[in-house]
């Protein structure tokens, strides 16, 4: 299988673009070039200047250049970018649930301030002591719904 001119292999054989070669092969269209000119696979040059490849079962079959099955790079790749997204994920997931917890904790704060408002009280400067806590609150409970 070497790289040849029309006259040797382009002679009665269907050659495939190398771009869709390299993508049938799982490989960079450079690799697929650089395997032409070493000789590794069929091909020749078409009348329009173009590389063909001619491509059989074999070729289809056969591990790439690093010893893997055909795809092996893309696939590792695809795995690569999963795995950040993964990570991505992980993080967010982390934030949020710090998110969730300081809320919870706020909640809990302010559960039990409304409990201790509820009760009653003997002391009659006891509303003017707790007017900026219940502004306070307000202001919260509006920034949390914006």
């Amino acid at each position: 299988m070497t790289a040849s001119s029309p006259g040797i292999a382009g002679k009665g054989r269907d050659g495939t673009d190398i771009h869709t070669a390299a993508r049938l092969l799982g490989v960079q269209v450079e690799t697929l070039r650089k395997r032409l000119q070493r000789g590794g696979i069929e091909g020749y040059k078409a009348a329009d200047g173009t590389w063909r490849v001619v491509l059989d079962d074999a070729d289809m079959q056969a591990p790439d250049s690093a010893g893997d099955e055909p795809g092996t790079a893309r696939l590792l790749a695809e795995i690569a970018e999963i795995r950040e997204q993964a990570a991505e994920l992980a993080e967010e997931t982390r934030r949020t649930a710090t998110l969730l917890t300081d809320t919870r904790a706020a909640v809990d704060r302010l559960q039990r301030l409304i409990e201790a408002i509820q009760q009653p009280s003997a002391d009659p400067g006891r509303d003017e002591q707790l007017r900026p806590v219940m502004m306070a609150v307000l202001e919260y409970l509006k920034k949390t719904r914006e």
